[in-house]
């Protein structure tokens, strides 16, 4: 960073100039202005720079919520919202996920259209938990990623077992009570 430099009469010298735009900056023609100023004189030069912009994505469930419930090994639609918070568009933005063991995740739609800056694209996690998933939270990581760009939310399902098995359980303990009253009542006490 030069704030000053001698230079003599009839001299020439190279400066060369650095410009990082804010990351914020939205995409197009930036002008630059350029000051060369002595104690005699002021010379002005315009510049001109041509900002691409940059995408910056975010992944998160309808109304920002990141949380469901399933039940194990039935499908369960989650519904997800990408939005392009960045200054250029996103592309080629595909979604996958990882799940627990024995879990399956698909998309719909798995590759996303192009999202503008301030846009989002709505999609759809279809999660099937495991038919041997104990009841109880699991997280799945989601995940979004495309050209440069690449972002990820932990979903919290919370998996709920069959209520066949505990009416099975309560009936099996109905059937034992019976027959415990019943040998009491036969046998007596002798």
């Amino acid at each position: 960073e030069i704030t000053s430099l001698v230079i003599k009469a009839n001299e020439s010298k190279d400066i060369t100039i650095a410009v990082k735009p804010s990351p914020r900056a939205a995409a197009g023609p930036a002008p630059i202005t350029f000051t060369v100023a002595t104690d005699k004189a002021t010379v002005e030069t315009k510049l001109s720079a041509d900002i691409s912009g940059q995408p910056t994505i975010t992944v998160a469930g309808q109304d920002e919520r990141l949380s469901g419930e399933a039940a194990a090994g039935d499908k369960k639609t989650f519904p997800l919202v990408v939005r392009n918070t960045g200054t250029a568009p996103a592309r080629g933005i595909a979604m996958n996920a990882t799940p627990p063991s024995g879990w399956t995740v698909t998309f719909e739609p798995k590759d996303l259209p192009d999202i503008e800056p301030n846009g989002e694209a709505k999609v759809n996690a279809i999660v099937t938990p495991g038919a041997k998933a104990v009841a109880g939270d699991y997280v799945v990581s989601m995940r979004a990623s495309g050209d440069g760009v690449s972002e990820s939310a932990n979903y919290r399902v919370a998996v709920t077992t069959s209520t066949l098995f505990g009416l099975y359980g309560l009936g099996f303990i109905a059937v034992a009570l019976l027959v415990l009253f019943g040998a009491v009542g036969r046998f007596g006490r002798r």
